[in-house]
């Protein structure tokens, strides 16, 4: 078990450490996630990367104990190249401006 998708992979299996670990993960996550939606108020928590719904599953349940009426919280599917497609996504635009600025003609 040497990543994340193996532990997750073995607390599946019933490996009862990785369920204490995804749990303790779990839980950790869910508070962080507390923390941030007491002062963003969103509607919606997407996790994405290597979270799947072996941890997604728990920090659903750490969240409702520690925020009764708490945002929805659901799994991405972008997985682990989010951040990377995020970043993209977000540069387009400039990206797009600055290549055809110069080409336009009145």
């Amino acid at each position: 078990m040497r990543t994340a998708q193996g532990v997750y992979r073995a607390a599946r299996d019933g490996n009862r450490v990785a369920r204490r670990v995804v749990r303790t993960q779990a839980r950790q996550l869910a508070l962080a996630i507390a923390a941030a939606a007491s002062v963003l108020d969103p509607q919606l928590i997407v996790v994405s990367g290597t979270v799947d719904e072996t941890v997604a599953g728990p920090m659903r349940e750490a969240l409702r104990s520690v925020i009764a009426a708490g945002p929805a919280l659901v799994t991405g599917h972008l997985g682990e190249e989010a951040v990377l497609l995020g970043a993209i996504a977000a540069a387009l635009p400039q990206a797009r401006e600055r290549v055809f600025a110069g080409s336009r003609r009145p």
